[in-house]
C-alpha cells in the first residue's frame, strides 16, 4: 500500500505543479497584439510605397512564403515571389489599407486583411486602377518581427 501512496502522491505533486506553471504564463493582450500586427501591415503597405512592390515583399515575407496572386498561379519562396515581382518593377505602384487583425492565443500567428489599389505606370495602361481584397497570414520570426507566410489577393469585378 505504501508504494501506491508514493505514486499517488508524486503524481499528484507534478499534477499540481504543472498546474501552477501554467498559470504562471504572462497573460497577452489580444487587442495589443492585434495593434502591433496591424501596425506592421501598415509599415508594410508604406515600404512598398517608398521601394516599391517587390522590394517590399523580398523584406517582409518569410523565406518560405507562399503568394497566391489574383488571376495568376501560386509563388513559393521569398525569392521565387521576388524574382518574379521584379519583372514588373517600375510598372505599377501598389498600396493598400489594412482593416483589420486578429492574432493566436499565443501571439505567434496572426492575419491581417484589407482593400488594395494597383495603379499601371505607363503605357497604354497609364494611370488605370485595379482594386481587390487580400488576407495576410502572419508568423513571428525568431526575432519576434512579423513576417507574412501567405500573401492572397481578390481582384474587384471590373467597373468598365
Amino acid at each position: 500500500m505504501g508504494v501506491i501512496t508514493s505514486r499517488l502522491f508524486i503524481i499528484t505533486t507534478i499534477t499540481l505543479f504543472l498546474s501552477i506553471l501554467s498559470g504562471c504564463r504572462e497573460k497577452i493582450d489580444m487587442d495589443t497584439e492585434s495593434e502591433k500586427l496591424l501596425a506592421a501591415d501598415r509599415a508594410f503597405s508604406a515600404a512598398s510605397q517608398e521601394v516599391g512592390p517587390a522590394m517590399a515583399f523580398h523584406r517582409f515575407l518569410a523565406a518560405d512564403a507562399w503568394q497566391f496572386p489574383a488571376g495568376g498561379a501560386p509563388r513559393f519562396g521569398n525569392q521565387n515571389i521576388y524574382n518574379e515581382m521584379i519583372k514588373s518593377d517600375g510598372k505599377y505602384t501598389l498600396v493598400w489599407e489594412p482593416q483589420l487583425a486578429r492574432v493566436s492565443a499565443s501571439a505567434d500567428m496572426g492575419w491581417t486583411w484589407g482593400t488594395y489599389t494597383l495603379t499601371y505606370v505607363g503605357g497604354d495602361a497609364d494611370g488605370k486602377q485595379e482594386t481587390g481584397k487580400y488576407v495576410n497570414v502572419w508568423t513571428r520570426s525568431a526575432e519576434g518581427d512579423w513576417q507574412v507566410v501567405a500573401d492572397i489577393g481578390n481582384s474587384s469585378p471590373s467597373t468598365e
